[in-house]
């Protein structure tokens, strides 16, 4: 709903981390989300907190939940893709056009 408002360029910060078993139930919704905003005519500006959740599959097996994320060898190589620059630093992904 979001982006069919959107005629410019934004940011978007998205969570890639969830706060425990019980926080927001169902399969990660990331994937969903970065591509849709791929796919968005204009060209926006991504970041992605929590990666230490994705490193190479995740890091809090305890959780279930954690199956469902993306690794970030698929978030860079959706961003490579689109046409996205992506840089890894400070446990945030930057997916910024090129």
């Amino acid at each position: 709903k979001i982006l069919a408002t959107l005629d410019e360029p934004a940011l978007f910060w998205l969570d890639g981390h969830q706060s425990g078993p019980d926080t927001a139930p169902g399969p990660c919704p990331l994937r969903k989300e970065l591509m849709t905003i791929l796919a968005h005519p204009q060209r926006h500006v991504i970041l992605i907190d929590d990666c230490r959740c994705m490193a190479d599959g995740p890091s809090h097996r305890e959780w279930l939940h954690y199956a469902s994320y993306p690794s970030v060898r698929w978030i860079e190589a959706q961003a490579d893709v689109a046409g996205y620059d992506f840089e890894l630093a400070d446990d945030v992904a930057r997916l910024t056009p090129r």
